[in-house]
């Protein structure tokens, strides 16, 4: 988890996407049940673990680049967890999404939490309570894949696309709009979520990507952003 996460922080310096797949068949099954068996109830490993766990999730959440998951096989537990963090999510059709820890006496709390605020609650409380997986149809329908693709080779072309039109844009203003986003998200009504959000628009009008974005539209070419 800590690799990763710095993976996720480096690459974010240096690049305008950052895409997390497998190489094998399956995205993944979550925490190495090794780590997870502890010696004793005071054991300080366990928070460790779980919190580092948090911290890449927080961290793609904070990293100014769109983050995009390639989910193919398995999804389960911590793994569905991160998949569901990243931005965007593309899936095989083969794809299955769970959060099994109760069959091993471990309720999914914490991938719970990405999960619930894209899931309809009542969905993801059935997943907690009976530890079964969703199909990837299943979680298009509810707005957790973006995209579905027939194979691997067919999601990477869909990968593609999705990346080819975000690296057209500009990173500075898809960065601010990034952290608006999920800003917004959180807050508790509407209407400072409006109050926000208008903040950091008037504050992206006054960028000199916006003003070149428009005076190329008027000019009827492809604008050139700075950044």
């Amino acid at each position: 988890m800590a690799a990763l996460k710095n993976e996720v922080e480096s690459i974010s310096q240096q690049h305008r996407c950052i895409i997390i797949k497998s190489s094998s068949k399956h995205f993944s099954a979550g925490h190495d049940l090794k780590e997870i068996k502890f010696e004793k109830k005071s054991d300080s490993k366990a928070s460790i673990v779980f919190g580092l766990c948090s911290e890449l999730m927080k961290a793609i959440r904070e990293t100014p680049v769109p983050v995009i998951a390639q989910v193919n096989g398995a999804a389960y537990a911590a793994g569905f967890q991160l998949a569901a963090s990243c931005d965007m999510l593309l899936a095989t059709r083969q794809a299955k999404f769970a959060l099994p820890g109760v069959k091993l006496g471990l309720f999914c709390t914490t991938p719970a939490v990405p999960v619930s605020r894209i899931l309809p609650k009542k969905l993801t409380f059935e997943m907690l309570c009976t530890g079964e997986p969703i199909t990837a149809e299943v979680a298009l329908q509810h707005g957790l894949v973006n995209k579905i693709a027939d194979s691997n080779e067919e999601m990477e072309r869909l990968c593609d696309e999705v990346v080819r039109k975000i690296v057209g844009h500009s990173r500075e203003v898809i960065a601010l709009g990034k952290t608006e986003f999920y800003n917004q998200s959180s807050k508790a009504t509407e209407e400072e979520a409006y109050e926000s959000a208008a903040c950091i628009m008037t504050e992206n009008a006054l960028k000199e990507q916006c003003q070149e974005g428009i005076s190329a539209f008027f000019e009827k070419r492809a604008p050139k952003f700075s950044s």
